[in-house]
């Protein structure tokens, strides 16, 4: 295990003795006037992939080019109200979950839909990457599916309320979950009795991310209650040569973890002063983070928490949020009927064709 899981404090953890104050944007370089963006914490209704986005608008699936503006429909949906929507890991497919348990799966091409019962209630969160796709739904349950069969690999049922947000790690051997309960689950994928429950949140947590360096560095965010987001240091969780790791499965295994082993994995933690609605740690180690009540603003912070770029263009909470790293950017969603698009940072290669 290399220093950075080791000794975080010698990385960029640890905050800087001469702190300046974030910058604060109030106008994104690019606007997108769309209407009846869903006001509903639980929701995922945008997703990015290469030059294409996908948000939902009056219950119809859009798709818009990012270099032409030029937004196109995909799908229409009646009764069942489209809940999350997410492009698969290669772009291929469209993965949509709705308000009555069903799964639809749109290939991109052909437009052709695949539906499936999979879950009693809405999904509120999918998370696809290669062949694995997870869902979790307000029936409390968190499903597996394989994407080339098509078939159920398992089913799990953790929380005692929504599941709000489900997330893979980089290698898709750990599986971390958030919801209305306010605990954060964190599973091997193989052996699904190998966990970790986190009580520390205090409000529903939607907002989960992992480190894309490191397979055991996560984040989580919690809501109105709570406001705070935290980074864990997870190893362990499968590490039978710590003389302790029997004895911590079987606690974690039966739901009983001790505070003091919750404060081991704990990195950092700070509040924002406000609802936390996602979370993104990003392939240059910095955590965004889209808000609710009362800020509705997006932030940029670095691994100490601190926050370097304050985004407030929105009227509403931003409960809506997706990012293309290959872009440098990210763009946020509200009911105030905007999609605002922000730089990650200050890219001058990027070009005068972002404007």
């Amino acid at each position: 295990m290399d220093r950075f899981l080791n000794h975080p404090s010698d990385h960029s953890f640890s905050p800087t003795k001469h702190q300046a104050l974030p910058t604060t944007l109030k106008e994104p370089f690019r606007t997108v006037h769309i209407s009846n963006l869903a006001d509903d914490f639980y929701s995922n209704h945008l997703d990015w992939h290469q030059n294409t986005l996908m948000f939902v608008c009056e219950n119809k699936i859009k798709l818009m080019d990012f270099y032409s503006n030029r937004i196109t429909d995909l799908k229409s949906f009646g009764s069942a109200t489209v809940t999350c929507v997410k492009f698969g890991s290669d772009g291929k497919c469209a993965i949509v979950g709705t308000s009555n348990g069903n799964l639809h799966i749109i290939d991109m091409c052909t437009k052709k839909t695949s539906k499936f019962n999979v879950h009693r209630s809405r999904i509120g969160t999918v998370e696809p990457k290669d062949n694995v796709l997870v869902t979790g739904s307000r029936d409390r349950q968190i499903k597996c599916m394989d994407m080339r069969s098509k078939h159920i690999s398992f089913a799990v049922e953790k929380h005692v309320q929504e599941v709000c947000g489900v997330r893979m790690n980089r290698s898709a051997t750990l599986l971390a979950s958030g919801g209305n309960d306010n605990k954060v689950f964190v599973m091997e994928m193989r052996n699904l009795k190998k966990e970790i429950k986190i009580c520390a949140h205090r409000a529903a947590v939607k907002a989960i991310d992992w480190s894309k360096g490191s397979d055991w560095m996560m984040v989580s965010g919690g809501g109105t209650a709570d406001k705070i987001i935290r980074i864990w240091n997870v190893y362990g969780i499968t590490n039978d040569n710590n003389e302790n790791s029997s004895h911590m499965h079987m606690k974690r295994a039966h739901g009983l973890q001790s505070t003091s082993t919750t404060d081991k994995m704990l990195v950092k933690a700070q509040s924002f002063n406000s609802q936390v609605c996602n979370v993104y740690w990003s392939s240059t180690n910095k955590i965004l983070s889209t808000h609710g009540y009362s800020k509705n603003d997006a932030r940029i912070s670095n691994l100490s928490l601190r926050t370097t770029n304050v985004m407030c263009s929105h009227k509403n909470r931003v409960i809506h949020f997706a990012v293309n790293e290959r872009l440098g950017c990210f763009v946020t969603g509200s009911a105030d009927n905007k999609l605002c698009f922000w730089r990650m940072e200050d890219f001058e290669d990027i070009g005068m064709w972002l404007r």
